[in-house]
């Protein structure tokens, strides 16, 4: 069985899926150790598992999947066995560690969890960005600000002093930014926490899943409101989601849009932002980091990342001419979502997992 068992607990937008894509791919080279990362199906990650631990509607599954998971790292000689899910987040730690002790008992004397924490303005910009990609319909920055303070979201410090708390020294909480990191990247930082070795060569170039700029995200809503349909059309809802992932990644990929700005909280916003986060930021540093960072970054935002108040009409980024153009091709996928609405989500979930494959 493996030597060691490695969670790597995400969080989101903290460069998970770049990652799970380089193990799944084993794109990098070791000298002298070697790691097993399980897959599951087509999956990049196994938030399958994790899911188990705080959805209820999947409870019953958290058996055979850890004990899946259990049985391929008890089969396979690696010095470490990596088992990744941003997902993790959502769960409570007591759980997990009791899910380990019960269905992965070959490995519960030697785990260790490594989890990566943004600074809370950036974690929330990326986050509306995400909102954005995966179909949510009308929200705003001031929505998700209302949303977040109401279910504590980004209050950070309580959680990870969870994790500490139930782990103990066998939890490691990094800073996903930049001049934090190891060798300023995540990857880097990642491997160097698994293996200790100071560099690891990346063999495959992941998909780093980037935040679209405003002008874009105007155009994917543009793009993907009139699939919407009814919220009792919950068809429509799962193709609406799989459909703006894959529209997502070809508006970065093609560059519209990425010439204009950056998705900012207009100053408003910010000030409330700040005073919200502050208590936080301060708990943080004193509980995990030395430097203030955490601080330093909410402070820092105030300047860097608040501008005037931005609009989300796609008459304000796009001529009239690309509009039209814009406009046909959403009829078009309108047309094949009327026609079989569940085949063509069936099909988009395909192509959306294979492109996740590709560099």
């Amino acid at each position: 069985m493996v030597k060691q068992l490695i969670f790597h607990l995400g969080d989101t937008k903290t460069g998970s899926t770049s990652i799970q894509s380089v193990l799944r791919a084993e794109g990098y080279e070791l000298a002298g150790k070697t790691i097993f990362y399980p897959t599951i199906g087509k999956n990049l990650n196994h938030n399958t598992a994790s899911q188990t631990l705080y959805k209820g509607a999947v409870f019953d599954q958290r058996a055979n999947r850890f004990s899946a998971l259990e049985q391929k790292l008890s089969k396979n000689d690696a010095d470490y066995g990596i088992v990744s899910a941003e997902f993790f987040q959502y769960a409570d730690p007591a759980e997990l560690k009791k899910t380990i002790e019960q269905y992965m008992s070959n490995h519960a004397a030697n785990v260790r969890l490594i989890a990566y924490v943004r600074p809370h303005a950036e974690k929330f910009l990326s986050s509306f960005s995400t909102q954005m990609r995966v179909g949510a319909r009308q929200t705003t920055p001031l929505a998700l600000f209302e949303k977040y303070t109401e279910l504590d979201t980004l209050d950070y410090a309580p959680r990870f002093k969870k994790w500490r708390d139930v782990f103990g020294d066998a939890f490691t909480l990094r800073l996903f930014s930049r001049e934090h990191l190891h060798r300023q990247d995540v990857l880097q930082d990642f491997f160097q926490f698994v293996t200790g070795a100071d560099k690891t060569k990346i063999t495959w170039t992941p998909y780093n899943n980037p935040s679209l700029k405003v002008g874009q995200i105007a155009l994917l809503r543009y793009l993907i409101e009139p699939l919407a349909g009814t919220e009792k059309q919950g068809n429509k809802r799962h193709l609406r989601g799989e459909l703006s992932r894959i529209l997502a990644r070809n508006i970065e990929e093609s560059k519209v849009g990425a010439d204009t700005p950056r998705v900012t909280m207009s100053r408003k916003l910010m000030a409330r932002f700040v005073k919200r986060y502050e208590a936080d930021a301060v708990a943080m540093d004193e509980a995990f980091f030395t430097g203030s960072p955490m601080t330093k970054a909410l402070q820092n935002a105030k300047t860097k990342l608040a501008a005037p108040p931005q609009s989300l009409r796609v008459e304000d980024y796009f001529s009239e001419a690309e509009l039209r153009s814009f406009a046909l091709m959403s009829n078009v996928l309108c047309t094949m979502a009327d026609a079989d609405p569940v085949k063509m989500t069936s099909l988009a979930r395909a192509l959306r997992l294979e492109l996740n494959r590709q560099k």
